[in-house]
This record gives C-alpha cells, structure tokens and sequence, in this order.
C-alpha cells in the first residue's frame, strides 16, 4: 500500500486519471466507429440522411 506515501499517492492518481482517458477515447471511438456503419446502412437501405458528426 502507499501508507500515506504523498508521492505514491500522487502516482496512483495520476495512473488512474491516464487510464480513465484513455478509456473514454476508446468507446468514443468505438462508437463513433458505429454510428458510421449505421450511417452507411440507412443511407443505402433507406435512403435517410442522418446529421452528420464533424
């Protein structure tokens, strides 16, 4: 354990902030992923525009 080690807890804290970014950029991705391919799918199969993201 860290035992009120300041550095160590610091350490902790920044590790689990990186590791929190890194995995909402992952499921943004992924979902951005997805909504192209449902984008592709009611353009071709029902003709329907959705907005687009960017």
């Amino acid at each position: 354990m860290a035992n009120r080690n300041p550095f160590a807890i610091v350490g902790i804290a920044l590790a689990l902030l990186v590791g929190v970014v890194v995995a909402v950029a992952i499921v943004g991705t992924i979902l951005v992923f997805l909504y192209g391919i449902v984008v592709a799918v009611f353009r071709s199969a029902f003709g329907i525009e959705l907005p687009h993201l960017f």
